[in-house]
């Protein structure tokens, strides 16, 4: 299970910072035999104690000003 939230403004003309924040619940984990899934792509680290995770990702956006 996993919520997203996020947004992006307009700092100056043409360039803008975007910001997410992302938390994640581990609802099943399937392991093979005789080995523990340590990472699993999208839910990063697994560890026995903590089945939460989040993330938080930031970007520099420029848009390039096409004239037609």
């Amino acid at each position: 299970m996993e919520f997203i939230a996020g947004f992006k403004v307009q700092l100056i003309h043409n360039i803008y910072l975007g910001l997410s924040l992302r938390l994640n619940r581990l609802l099943s984990d399937t392991e093979p035999e005789n080995f523990d899934n340590i990472y699993i792509p999208g839910f990063n680290k697994k560890t026995e104690e903590n089945k939460f995770g989040a993330g938080f990702n930031y970007t520099i956006t420029y848009r390039i000003p096409f004239k037609f």
